[in-house]
């Protein structure tokens, strides 16, 4: 049976409440990454700005990346508005919030809050 051991899954889990406040360039990765450390942080530019990432081995991560504009307020029930550019680097280090669902109260694991403006990409 494969699958991840209570004691992996609640130090994972506390790792993640403490979300990525303080990580350094030789600091732990959120949820799931127990004792992984991060190579680097990467920088990637998009057509809006530049997105700052972390670098885990081969692998390139930018989390809560927005795709569109905002959809709460007067777009409701509209097409989101334009994203707008950013200037400087907008990091991309944890997850955005996700959309608002029923009987889903609390965020999980260093998950936002739900919002309305939810459109967002991990890659």
């Amino acid at each position: 049976m494969t699958g991840i051991s209570r004691r992996h899954f609640l130090s994972s889990a506390s790792l993640a409440t403490a979300g990525l406040a303080g990580l350094s360039r030789s600091g732990l990765l959120g949820f799931g990454a127990i004792h992984r450390r991060v190579e680097e942080f990467v920088v990637a530019e998009t057509e809006y700005g530049k997105v700052r990432g972390l670098r885990d081995r081969d692998v390139s991560v930018f989390r809560g990346v927005p795709y569109a504009g905002r959809v709460s307020g007067d777009r409701r029930f509209r097409r989101p508005a334009a994203l707008e550019s950013w200037t400087g680097v907008r990091d991309a280090l944890r997850f955005g919030p996700p959309s608002i669902q029923p009987g889903r109260e609390t965020p999980r694991g260093d998950e936002p809050a739900p919002a309305e403006d939810c459109l967002v990409l991990n890659v």
